[in-house]
């Protein structure tokens, strides 16, 4: 069966990486949950995608130019609800409270600078104790990866690839990654010439979901996560 990550939480009326997005994700019984890393001024480890807050928020600057203290006083914005920006310690300890048996997968941003304390850091909250559910570890950068791979070798990791997957192909032979996590329409082209998990990304219109579950990809991330269940019922029926 095809698994569906929820990409960024719920988002159908909550912003995105935010507590009420990933406790939307929970409620629908989401297989796995995507989101992303970045480490701050004082170096905490936050949930937040973009590199600047301008988008989101009503804060201004790059989020590694700030202080954690300052990152939690925004407000995430969408056009229905608020929230806050969360860390990484905050979102583990709810999906535990939670007893989350799916997937957590966490993307190690690339365009911060190149920081090894991100990976060190983040490493050694993952191997303090085990966890209810299983992480990955993803990311557009090679280098982040095996430098991660180093730190926490038991801890699955992905690439994140657009156009050519070459990189994947080498990671993969040398033991670094256990999946792929191709762009929508490398996966078209190729389908799934791989034995690694191969979780496509992102899927957000019908068609292409439907498609997904017919080739029985191993997974999706949407930000049409309560969509891409209904189809996937659908599917199965027939």
């Amino acid at each position: 069966m095809t698994l569906i990550f929820a990409h960024r939480g719920v988002t159908d009326y909550a912003p995105a990486n935010t507590l009420t997005a990933f406790a939307d994700a929970l409620s629908l019984g989401i297989d796995g949950i995507e989101t992303d890393v970045q480490q701050t001024q004082d170096g905490q480890l936050v949930i937040f995608h973009d590199a600047r807050l301008e988008r989101h928020t009503n804060g201004y600057g790059p989020v590694s130019a700030h202080t954690l203290a300052y990152l939690q006083s925004l407000v995430i914005r969408n056009r229905a609800q608020r929230g806050r920006v969360m860390t990484v310690d905050e979102l583990l300890a709810f999906l535990q409270q939670h007893d989350f048996v799916g997937i957590l997968n966490l993307e190690l941003k690339t365009h911060q600078k190149i920081m090894p304390q991100l990976e060190a850091r983040l490493a050694a909250k993952l191997l303090a104790r085990s966890w209810s559910f299983t992480v990955v570890i993803s990311s557009f950068s090679s280098k982040r990866l095996q430098r991660f791979h180093k730190l926490a070798p038991q801890i699955d990791t992905a690439l994140l690839f657009r156009f050519t997957s070459w990189q994947a192909r080498w990671l993969s032979r040398r033991g670094i990654i256990t999946a792929w996590h191709p762009k929508t329409w490398w996966w078209q082209r190729h389908q799934q010439p791989t034995k690694a998990p191969v979780r496509v990304w992102t899927v957000n219109d019908r068609s292409t979901l439907t498609a997904c579950f017919e080739q029985q990809v191993n997974a999706v991330i949407t930000d049409r996560a309560r969509l891409a269940k209904q189809l996937r019922q659908q599917q199965a029926r027939h």
